[in-house]
């Protein structure tokens, strides 16, 4: 999530370059080749035949004029890393001790990581838009451009929430993030934010579905109205909300809390979050009035859904990182399929202790 800590740009706001994948994949394998344009590394695996590629340089031009001369960059990995994807931070010094940021976005190989990506452009094109209207004063990340091949987004650049005076705050992850815990105040943005959205789709047709044919409905959907949800770590900013899903609202709430805070935070402020929603939305939404009651018996009757969430996505952030070692023959590595394997991979897998603190956290 994003909060504004203040109006001023920062000194040096920075390119964050985010890819989509997994850790299954090595550092070399993730790096960007930052020039003038930000293209996939050689290594990564691209089902396309030519190697997507998106210009920065006009986006870069547009803001400071042709005659702009950029100077040098440079990139440095960020410390708390998603299971989906790397983030790098990437800062250019232009002429005149200018700084320009952008967020770069480009899916790896493979149908889900292209589906979250056209998920994501598509959010952008089409549901931003109407949040702008409905919600003027809601500060929504900015879509610059899109790259698409195909069909496929290939790329997507956002505007970089820090260069206008963001900081991003890290949801706590228990053992992982002991240094930055998610605090009420964020919490209880995020809840209101997250209600006036709600809100602004109260009276919508978004749940529309698609029609489809029968012998259609047993592959994955991806249209417009379809289900969706985003739940890569480095993706769970309320503000930077990459998609949509059309279901109880309360659902929303659970995904946020047990996805961002530990146990004792939710059992010391979970009631007092969904208060702050239901208020907040009453107020934005005069026709559809929610009763705290009824909303709060259903977010309990729905709680596992949450615990769902905590031990499917969050187990990926309490698994150790095993690098494999050609030499060392004592670390023993779970078999995978065929091909799977690669020189200097990353593997992750879990242990009965892994599993034991997942479950203290979660339970």
């Amino acid at each position: 999530m994003a909060a504004n800590m203040n109006n001023e740009i920062p000194d040096k706001p920075c390119l964050v370059v985010v890819g989509y994948g997994n850790k299954t994949l090595s550092d070399e394998e993730f790096s960007f080749q930052l020039l003038q344009r930000v293209r996939m590394s050689p290594t990564m695996k691209c089902s396309c035949s030519q190697k997507p590629e998106i210009d920065l340089k006009h986006l870069v031009k547009k803001k400071y004029g042709e005659n702009i001369l950029i100077c040098d960059g440079n990139e440095q990995k960020v410390d708390n890393q998603g299971y989906r994807g790397l983030v790098l931070r990437v800062t250019y010094h232009l002429a005149f001790k200018h700084t320009v940021s952008f967020i770069v976005k480009k899916p790896l190989d493979g149908e889900r990581a292209a589906t979250a990506a056209d998920r994501e452009r598509i959010f952008f094109e089409k549901l931003v838009p109407q949040l702008e209207i409905a919600i003027p004063d809601l500060p929504i990340v900015k879509m610059h451009d899109t790259h698409t091949e195909h069909g496929k987004t290939r790329a997507i650049v956002l505007e970089d929430l820090c260069a206008a005076g963001f900081s991003e705050t890290p949801s706590s992850h228990g053992v992982v993030m002991k240094e930055k815990k998610l605090s009420m105040p964020i919490a209880l943005c995020v809840a209101k934010s997250l209600a006036k959205i709600h809100a602004a789709f109260a009276s919508s047709k978004i749940n529309e579905r698609t029609d489809v044919p029968k012998i259609d409905l047993i592959k994955t959907r991806t249209g417009f109205r379809n289900l969706v949800k985003d739940s890569g770590k480095t993706e769970m900013r309320f503000i930077d909300w990459q998609t949509y899903y059309v279901g109880p609202a309360y659902i929303d709430l659970l995904f946020f809390i047990y996805s961002s805070a530990t146990q004792d935070f939710r059992a010391k402020n979970e009631k007092d979050l969904v208060k702050k929603y239901v208020e907040t939305f009453n107020v934005c939404c005069a026709d559809l009035q929610i009763d705290f009651d009824s909303f709060w018996n259903s977010y309990n009757s729905a709680r596992f859904f949450g615990v769902f969430v905590a031990i499917g996505f969050r187990t990926f952030q309490l698994l150790p990182i095993y690098e494999r070692n050609e030499t060392d023959k004592s670390l023993k590595l779970p078999d995978f399929p065929a091909g799977c394997m690669r020189k200097k991979t990353v593997v992750n897998f879990c242990t009965l202790q892994n599993w034991w603190t997942l479950m203290k956290e979660v339970n």
